[in-house]
């Protein structure tokens, strides 16, 4: 409230951008305590209100102590889990408008956000069409099922692929427009391994989708 009083409209748009940043370092991913984010916020209102913050880049001088370092920050994004279906839809459509733009340039047209839902390549309940998979890693499961890379973005129409085997969901990525899904179906299979190198990808794109300049 205080830089919709106090800083021009550009400035408070770099700002919102800005915490929309530090909440994804800090908290959604780096998992910090929401009172420290809070108290570094507050503290900030009363900076910006008293007219000794003046700009987004002073903003971000005065947060620095809740905003991580690329390399923390990709360290915590190589490990995420995530229960949450529409912080993990979030998370991915940020992480696949960057590809795009990586590889298609600022031009690159985005998916429509009404038409993507998030599928889970390793079910949450796999059953007897993933036995050889969990045979081989009994907790694999539990441990990775909610990975960020064990999602990926889907269309509506592809959501009956449910818990079938990584054979027949490979098809289906291999034809998406979704070029992190796309992607998928480089793999020959669907394992531990692969699940940790793609979530190693998508936490490098992460440092510069979620870095304030």
């Amino acid at each position: 409230m205080a830089a919709l009083i106090k800083f021009s409209p550009q400035e408070t748009e770099r700002l919102f951008r800005l915490l929309e940043v530090i909440i994804v370092r800090f908290q959604l991913i780096g998992a910090g305590r929401t009172g420290r984010l809070e108290s570094a916020c507050a503290r900030l209102a009363r900076s910006i209100f008293k007219g000794d913050v003046t700009t987004a880049s002073s903003a971000f001088k005065e947060l620095k102590e809740v905003y991580p370092s690329d390399s923390e920050f990709q360290q915590a994004f190589t490990s995420k889990r995530e229960a949450s279906n529409q912080k993990a839809l979030y998370l991915l459509r940020a992480l696949e408008s960057e590809e795009r733009r990586l590889k298609k340039g600022v031009m690159a047209k985005e998916n429509e956000p009404g038409t993507l839902t998030v599928e889970h390549i390793l079910p949450r309940k796999a059953g007897d069409e993933w036995s050889a998979v969990t045979k081989k890693d009994p907790t694999i499961v539990e441990e990775c099922a909610l990975r960020l890379g064990n999602m990926c973005l889907l269309t509506k129409v592809n959501r009956e692929l449910g818990r079938k085997p990584f054979s027949d969901k490979k098809p289906v990525y291999a034809k998406s427009d979704i070029i992190l899904t796309s992607m998928l179906a480089q793999n020959s299979d669907w394992a531990r391994p692969n699940i940790e190198q793609r979530q190693a990808h998508m936490a490098k794109i992460a440092v510069s989708v979620w870095r304030f300049q």
